[in-house]
């Protein structure tokens, strides 16, 4: 049996070692937010409104990328991500499900964030063929939502560098690209709920207006 061995374990060791550092040459980057236990440390601190204690939003699904401008003045543009990372499984199945991250993405709009992506990223392991139908497949999907900025890309193995160690910043040198071309805000960052939210964001991490 051919054991397949993918780039990373998952997409937190992508977004750590690859998707993260690109971005942070640009922007504040958090990964891997909790707003749970984030509301739950700001109701324990006793910092929060009324409207804030009275929230029905299940603050779920965690959000795996947030980010914002590092110099941004007025009301900040907040950025949230959902990324999958598909690979192939020592059984040869493609993992995970081809809907996933979809509904995610769509519950990250009722954060109140400014933009919602969904990025898609495939393991070099998986043929350009699968990949093209998969990347179609996900583009009809989300494209008449109006609501999500989705991207597909195909890693490709890391170059070495002088050291012989791997360059995991190449593998993404579309990302930089991607995030220049953002189609779709969200139209739901006006509903009371998703403001109400947002500012729960902009307590947990001091976001202000400046």
């Amino acid at each position: 049996m051919v054991v397949i061995i993918p780039l990373f374990k998952d997409e937190r060791e992508l977004i750590s070692k690859s998707i993260a550092p690109r971005l942070r040459e640009h922007y504040n980057v958090r990964i891997g937010v909790r707003l749970r236990g984030k509301y739950s440390k700001l109701k324990s601190e006793g910092v929060l409104s009324s409207s804030e204690l009275n929230m029905d939003n299940p603050l779920s699904p965690d959000i795996d990328i947030l980010y914002w401008d590092k110099d941004y003045t007025g009301e900040p543009t907040i950025h949230a991500v959902e990324v999958k990372y598909f690979r192939i499984d020592n059984k040869g199945i493609i993992s995970p499900p081809i809907y996933d991250g979809i509904g995610e993405a769509l519950l990250l709009c009722t954060y109140g964030v400014d933009y919602v992506h969904l990025w898609y990223y495939f393991d070099p392991e998986i043929s350009n063929e699968t990949y093209t139908k998969y990347s179609n497949i996900l583009q009809l999907s989300t494209q008449n939502t109006k609501f999500i900025n989705y991207k597909s890309i195909m890693l490709k193995p890391p170059r070495k560098t002088k050291k012989g160690e791997a360059d995991w910043l190449r593998l993404i040198e579309k990302l930089s690209r991607s995030i220049e071309t953002i189609h779709y805000s969200n139209p739901l960052r006006y509903d009371t709920g998703a403001k109400i939210v947002r500012g729960l964001i902009k307590k947990s991490f001091r976001l202000v207006y400046i």
